[in-house]
């Protein structure tokens, strides 16, 4: 008398079937969530005063003109949100400040900049699409 319920095929599915079984038990290791750094706050300001320490302001037009948002050391926008993309011609940079402005999103094709700007290139002009305020090295902040 021949055992069909272990042959070999069957053996195999049964195989199969207790793997299957085996790896959906296994729970699975949570990931700690991303840390975001900090995001530049794009309230729009009135223009006049000069950024303190540490404090970058971008604007539309050149010159220190048109509508602005300011950013502080340690903010990085990875994608800058609406027109602002596609609209600043200026910025203006405190005492000790430096900024990476990029021409892609997420901080690629960056350049670095350590005084302000009230003209930028052309490559530059209108083609921002994020950026990262920090400190200058060898600047040591106000207490």
């Amino acid at each position: 008398m021949v055992n069909h319920f272990f042959s070999p095929a069957r053996a195999g599915r049964l195989t199969a079937i207790a793997v299957a079984i085996t790896i959906a038990a296994v729970p699975a290791i949570a990931q700690p969530e991303p840390v975001d750094p900090p995001q530049p706050n794009y309230e729009l300001r009135l223009g006049g005063a000069e950024p303190a320490a540490g404090q970058a302001c971008f604007f539309e037009r050149y010159g220190y003109s048109g509508n602005e948002f300011c950013a502080v050391a340690g903010e990085v926008a990875m994608y800058l949100p609406g027109d602002w993309a596609r609209e600043i011609s200026s910025f203006q940079l405190g005492p000790g400040t430096i900024v990476e402005v990029c021409t892609d999103w997420a901080l690629v094709n960056c350049t670095s900049f350590s005084s302000s700007e009230t003209e930028l290139s052309e490559e530059i002009d209108d083609n921002i699409r994020s950026l990262r305020v920090s400190w200058a090295p060898d600047y040591t902040p106000p207490m």
